[in-house]
């Protein structure tokens, strides 16, 4: 697979888009887990009501367990305990909401901040990644034969800027029509440098023109 242009600018534009995007990702994961820990540890105190309630409430019950042994006073005596052991239960269901609340916050803001930034540049990222790499198997495939490579150079003489072809031979032309070889593998590469490709290694040493 073709994963980067052949031309030295393209490829190290791509090489940096892919680090950016690397450090974008990597970036927002750290936000995004520096957040979730911030929020959860918001709920800390709540869990620590949790669990002391949960205690203070089974010393009350035994308490009132103990109060309810005492004869003729003891239901009367047990009363108190057992209304402290039902505040101290509604503050602990209390506390336990709270907790559960703070916990669903924090991984709602964790996802969603990570997601959203990283979604919105995987939308820009992937299908310009992918179409070079469809365009560049697509062009290695046809890309198969020196006439494929002349075509290209026909194509650059029609289509390229003047300037372009004169950097390449005082008569490109002239040269494609001689099939003077080195000239129509530099005009073929400047037609395939858009898409950052450029004439295949075997072909670029394959001169039809030599027996």
């Amino acid at each position: 697979m073709v994963a980067y242009a052949k031309t030295p600018a393209r490829r190290r534009r791509q090489i940096l888009g892919d680090l950016l995007m690397v450090g974008w990702v990597a970036g927002w994961a750290w936000l995004a887990y520096s957040v979730w820990s911030a929020l959860m540890a918001t709920a800390e105190p709540a869990r620590r009501i949790v669990a002391s309630t949960g205690g203070m409430r089974e010393d009350f019950r035994s308490a009132g367990d103990s109060a309810a042994k005492i004869p003729l006073a003891g239901e009367e005596l047990r009363k108190p305990f057992d209304l402290a052991g039902g505040s101290l239960e509604r503050l602990g269901l209390a506390a336990e909401d709270q907790v559960r609340s703070l916990e669903q916050l924090a991984t709602l803001c964790g996802v969603l901040l990570f997601v959203v930034p990283v979604a919105l540049a995987l939308l820009l990222w992937v299908p310009a990644r992918v179409r070079f790499i469809r365009e560049a198997l697509a062009t290695a495939r046809l890309l198969d034969d020196p006439a494929d490579v002349e075509l290209l150079a026909l194509r650059a003489l029609a289509g390229q800027p003047l300037a372009d072809l004169a950097r390449i031979s005082p008569d490109p032309l002239a040269d494609w029509r001689a099939r003077d070889w080195p000239v129509v593998v530099a005009l073929a590469d400047l037609e395939l440098q858009a898409g950052g490709l450029r004439v295949p290694a075997d072909l670029r040493d394959h001169d039809p023109t030599v027996p």
